[in-house]
């Protein structure tokens, strides 16, 4: 849903409705971290992480693609190519 569409579903435009969405994101966030629901996001050592995980019966991975912006220099772009979308015929 873009910002525009959002504020118009709640009567408001587009910046305050984009204000509005980061504020209240940002005391749930505060809020579920007060609370100790909030996940931990960031690990010393893995031994760390397992610890913490060992307890929990599932983990969840967000693997959604980041973009990631490529050098101009074509050499040193290859350095950052996975090679991951070719087209197969």
């Amino acid at each position: 849903m873009t910002y525009d569409l959002l504020g118009l579903v709640s009567g408001m435009d587009g910046s305050n409705a984009k204000r509005n969405q980061e504020l209240g994101v940002a005391v749930l966030q505060e809020a579920l971290e007060h609370a100790g629901y909030a996940p931990k996001r960031e690990f010393a050592t893995v031994a760390e992480f397992e610890a913490y995980f060992q307890e929990h019966e599932t983990l969840l991975v967000d693997g959604t693609e980041q973009r990631k912006q490529r050098p101009g220099n074509k050499e040193t772009q290859k350095d950052y190519y996975s090679g991951k979308k070719k087209c197969t015929p």
